[in-house]
């Protein structure tokens, strides 16, 4: 969650010392504000996350124990890919200005 609110580095510790550091986990940035989020209502989770932010969840699990598991190259082609798609996209629209600064870094 944006800001670090759902508390991923206590979570991921949490899951690592008590279900076990073979417990599947996996960490996705592809939150997207809807429903009753709005710049009126809890604001401080009305937009994505960041790459930053992203990093840090991570880190949060690489602390708790957990290694990045699959073909990392793969992911980064379909990263691309996805920043090839949103270049194409309505470029005025903040959730698509959000992703492409997301991947582009």
């Amino acid at each position: 969650m944006p800001g670090e609110i759902a508390g991923t580095r206590e979570i991921m510790h949490w899951i690592a010392h008590e279900l076990g550091p073979d417990t599947y986990v996996n960490l996705a940035p592809q939150y997207y504000p809807a429903g009753k989020v709005s710049d009126k209502e809890h604001a401080e989770i009305n937009r994505c996350l960041t790459h930053k932010e992203f990093q840090l969840a991570l880190e949060a699990a690489s602390d708790a124990g957990y290694a990045q598991q699959g073909d990392t190259a793969k992911a980064k082609l379909a990263y691309q890919d996805v920043l090839a798609t949103l270049k194409n996209a309505d470029a005025d629209r903040p959730l698509v200005q959000n992703r492409v600064a997301y991947f582009a870094s």
